[in-house]
């Protein structure tokens, strides 16, 4: 199999779960939603012929059974239960977890047989009758379900043979054949959309009956919907096959093989010698064309050669566009006229659906000269339309060349021999045009590989900017183009790796309906903001964070229905996720309106652990207790579950959040609510940053905590801790010399950094500030990894390694933690704090 259709084939019907998974929530919080209902029984639908058409049968009959209840549901001959969509859902995670397998393993033996008989049962009208029943019910439901099919089989089977002539070779020798009834959407105008269906039929589909007959149907005499029989096609194929044309509502097959007696492999139709019958699957091959007559076996050797001589004939001449009827002319439409022109000539708006007079291989054209525009190589024909601006020079991509260079190998000589170069300039003009390719596909691997090669070109650009000289004007204004093309570059791979946060938050809807259901709770949850973007590798990191505070807001905060009575709430919790871009960051908030978060009982806990005194953490204001719920092996549950009592989850919270440069805050009010918010950078890896002296050293603050820089003067008393004061709130400060441990002398003058109150409400004290410039942070490893203080470091353009802080790590002296707590505002604007230190 093609590594790249399989792996877009694992892609797609992840998607498409996803996708499918949240519909179906939709339709459990809105039975009454008729088109959603229908939404999601298209894309079952979907998905069980993905896998179908790939070969996977397990999980087809699994999206079989799904696609089966929920067209029982859409008929209204049963009802949303949550007892039949915990079904579903176990249908979907069923098909997950092979899907899953056939990436590790490239097949899955998985057998969900019992699964698939548990949802055919629950599709039964009497299925929930039945299980009301004391014992049985569940047979009762399967009995009735196979007596439906029994008496559906044999209708089936009775029509077949009132309307099939069982002596037609077409029928008596067909190994499969399939009775299919088809309901179509149709219209006002009836016979226009039957007509439509009708003309779009494939020339090489079977049609050997019909009830009402094919004309009458054309004419759209039918009643609600109509029988054709089909022979040959297996079921997996046929039934997408049929659904996919114009105005198709439902198909409904049932298998009436038994009907005929089937003849041997290959021996169908007139019974034609063997050889006849190679002879005339060459010419089908050479001209690229299923001739009518090369399916029954007339046309000899001669004949077929005849028409091979035509086709050849019709591009020599330049006659692939004028779409005769000759022998090759259904081939010369196929390669001179555009496959989308020729659909909406045929009326039926749909790609799949093109006039009966395109074959097969005007797909394959089609297919292969995009394919070849998207690989960028791949194909050597320098413009889409082949070396001779006819689109046929080259026999790999036009599907009209044999593999043993008959067909168009032929022609492509006659025209070197010819000299016919000069026609190909006027030929170009009537080469259908293609579909400018407005995507591509990258691997992952390339874009990291191309992202690290940018990490390089900035390091370099800054090297070189330092290595310069300042009286050197032409070399500084060809570096400062140099400048501008590296910044556009990183700009352009940067957004290159950024996708929509919709990837992560679309796998919650379902987590948070199964948890709920799991501990009995009612919770209606709401996302926001799934448009916003996140670097990659980022939002690869950010996926198990958000599940545990979630699961955190359903297990911990939602009250079960009966004390949020009793509290005076609705027995439905809610539960939002949202994410708003501020600057060069991303806010992601989780809140509900549970029971909010307890302090004292946290207290407790911490204080049972030995975290800390139980004297000190009755002195911690509640909005500091609340970090305790990210220590590691902490948690108010005295029962270990499924979901809780371990410890584990919010802590894996903060770790991971942190190693991303971001922060985490709570927020929380007892009996109403908790607010969890998580701040993460845009993008990571380079980012500017600027650098401040300390005791002789430099170091990188990032530019994007920075809210203001000022002079030392500035530094105030607040009950005899060192605060910077701004529009009534204080800022704690911490000297940088100290925290970082480089010695406690202290210069006569210095800076002051005060960082964003939203990232970190405190303020920094350093020697001097000299500039700011873009790096490239590589995060600490091994042992460093994790010191308070520091993020990371950066190779700068002298080749020092500089170290960049951590603003949110870094420590805050006791005595700055208290002012914050106690302070209140002065009354009088005029008035000043204790005099400034320094």
């Amino acid at each position: 199999m093609d590594d790249e259709l399989y792996q877009e084939f694992i892609t797609e019907s992840e998607e498409s779960i996803t996708q499918l998974n949240n519909s179906l929530l939709d339709l459990e919080s809105n039975p009454e939603n008729t088109e959603a209902i229908d939404d999601i029984f298209r894309q079952a639908h979907t998905l069980k012929g993905n896998f179908g058409a790939m070969g996977f049968d397990n999980a087809a009959k699994v999206a079989h059974s799904v696609e089966d209840l929920l067209d029982a549901v859409r008929n209204g001959e049963i009802e949303v239960t949550h007892e039949r969509m915990d079904l579903v859902f176990d249908g979907m995670d069923e098909i997950l977890d092979i899907l899953h397998e056939i990436e590790a393993e490239g097949e899955s033996q998985r057998d969900p047989s019992d699964l698939v008989e548990e949802i055919r049962a629950a599709a039964s009208p009497d299925a929930e009758a039945g299980a009301d029943a004391d014992g049985g019910g569940e047979a009762d439901a399967e009995n009735a379900a196979a007596g439906a099919d029994a008496n559906a089989d044999g209708e089936a089977l009775d029509l077949a043979a009132d309307v099939l002539d069982l002596d037609d070779p077409e029928v008596a020798d067909a190994d499969e054949l399939f009775h299919a009834r088809i309901e179509l959407d149709a219209g006002d105008m009836k016979g226009v959309d039957a007509g439509l269906f009708v003309g779009g039929l494939p020339d090489d589909l079977a049609v050997v009956g019909a009830e009402p007959a094919v004309e009458e149907i054309e004419e759209g005499e039918f009643d609600e919907d109509f029988v054709v029989f089909v022979a040959d096609v297996p079921e997996l194929e046929l039934e997408p096959l049929l659904e996919d044309l114009w105005k198709v509502e439902s198909v409904t097959l049932t298998d009436v093989s038994s009907l005929v007696e089937s003849g041997p492999t290959g021996e169908r139709g007139t019974g034609e010698p063997e050889t006849t019958a190679e002879t005339t699957t060459d010419a089908s091959e050479g001209s690229g064309a299923e001739d009518p007559e090369a399916t029954t076996g007339d046309v000899d050797a001669d004949s077929a050669a005849a028409a091979v001589d035509a086709v050849v004939d019709a591009y020599t001449s330049g006659g692939a566009s004028t779409g005769g009827t000759d022998a090759g002319g259904s081939d010369t439409e196929a390669v001179g006229t555009d496959p989308d022109t020729d659909v909406a000539e045929s009326g039926s708006g749909d790609d799949s659906e093109a006039a009966p007079s395109v074959g097969d291989d005007a797909e394959e054209v089609s297919s292969d000269t995009s394919d070849g525009q998207r690989s960028g190589g791949r194909d050597e024909r320098p413009d889409s339309g082949g070396s001779d601006g006819s689109g046929n020079a080259d026999s790999d991509g036009s599907g009209n060349a044999d593999s043993d260079g008959s067909g168009n190998a032929d022609s492509d000589e006659k025209k070197r021999s010819n000299g016919d170069d000069a026609d190909d300039d006027s030929s170009t003009d009537e080469t259908p045009s293609i579909s400018e390719v407005k995507s591509v596909r990258v691997d992952v691997d390339q874009l990291d590989e191309l992202h690290s090669l940018v990490e390089q070109l900035v390091t370099s650009r800054i090297k070189l900017r330092q290595a310069v000289g300042e009286d050197e004007t032409a070399g500084r204004d060809t570096l400062d183009e140099l400048d501008k093309i590296s910044s556009n570059l990183q700009d352009t791979v940067m957004d290159m790796r950024l996708i929509p946060l919709k990837k992560v938050f679309d796998k919650f809807p379902r987590l948070v309906r199964d948890l709920a259901r799991e501990e009995e709770k009612r919770v209606s949850f709401s996302v926001e903001g799934q448009d916003i973007e996140l670097d990659r590798t980022i939002l690869d990191e950010i996926s198990d964070p958000l599940m545990h505070v979630l699961r955190n807001a359903v297990d911990h905060g939602i009250e079960p229905p009966e004390e949020r009575a009793a509290a005076g709430k609705s027995k439905t919790g809610s539960v939002e996720l949202r994410a708003e871009r501020e600057h060069d960051t991303v806010v992601i908030t989780v809140e509900d309106d549970g029971a909010g978060i307890d302090a004292d009982v946290i207290r407790e806990k911490a204080a049972e652990k030995g975290i800390r005194p139980r004297e000190e953490l009755a002195e911690l204001p509640d909005e500091e207790i609340y970090e305790y719920i990210f220590h590691p092996g902490f948690s108010t549950n005295e029962e270990i579950t499924d979901v809780s009592g371990r410890g584990v989850g919010m802590d894996v919270v903060k770790t991971t959040v942190e190693s991303l440069d971001g922060s985490v805050n709570v927020d929380s009010t007892l009996g109403e609510g908790t607010e969890i918010s998580i701040r993460l950078p845009v993008s990571v890896a380079i980012i500017k940053v600027l650098f401040v002296q300390i005791g002789g050293r430099e170091f990188g603050v990032p530019i994007k905590y920075i809210d203001e820089i000022s002079q030392q003067t500035r530094i105030q008393r607040v009950d005899g801790a060192e605060v910077i004061v701004h529009e009534e709130k204080i800022f704690p400060l911490i000297r940088l010399r100290e925290a970082l441990e480089l010695g406690s002398a202290r210069a006569d003058s210095g800076m002051i950094v005060r960082v964003r109150p939203a990232d970190r409400q405190v303020a920094l004290r350093c020697d001097g500030v000299s500039r700011q410039e873009e790096v490239v942070v590589t995060p600490l490893q091994g042992p460093l990894r994790g010191t308070d203080g520091l993020s990371g470091t950066a190779v700068v353009g002298d080749g020092n390694v500089v170290p960049i802080l951590d603003v949110n790590s870094l420590p805050i002296p006791d005595e700055g933690k208290q002012a914050r707590r106690q302070w209140a505002p002065p009354e009088d604007d005029g008035s000043e704090a204790e005099g400034a230190a320094d």
